[in-house]
């Protein structure tokens, strides 16, 4: 389903493929440029029962998204409620109340992730936090 400013859109996909770090998937629906101008920037929902599997360690936004977050040392610190997309790795907006912490979404800060728990366990390096 494709979501745009209040409407929606169900469609029924013929092709995915990757071009240049971009996913291009082709529709039944939407066949030409045209066709596509009107979805531009808005979002794409995919049932879960067709998402692809992804490798061990690698996640969906939504997975991760209001995840509870702690140190090892079992500090609680928030939970992530953003994903800054970067080119070199995504980076988890950690809140609580006001506060704010960016996490690299790196092995070095980024210790355990449990789905089942809803947790994600960072190690609190210097500078990190506080």
């Amino acid at each position: 389903t494709l979501t745009q400013t209040g409407r929606s859109l169900t469609v029924h996909i013929k092709s995915v493929r990757l071009a240049k770090g971009h996913v291009i998937v082709e529709t039944k629906e939407i066949e030409t440029p045209e066709d596509v101008r009107p979805w531009l920037n808005g979002e794409v929902e995919i049932d879960e029962s067709e998402r692809v599997v992804l490798p061990e360690g690698q996640y969906f936004h939504d997975q991760i998204i209001g995840l509870k977050v702690r140190t090892t040392d079992g500090r609680e610190l928030g939970e992530i409620a953003e994903i800054i997309d970067n080119a070199a790795n995504d980076v988890y907006i950690c809140r609580n109340g006001e506060t704010e912490i960016l996490i690299p979404a790196v092995d070095e800060f980024i210790r355990e992730i449990d789905l089942d728990k809803g947790t994600m366990t960072i190690e609190a390096v210097p500078g990190l936090i506080e």
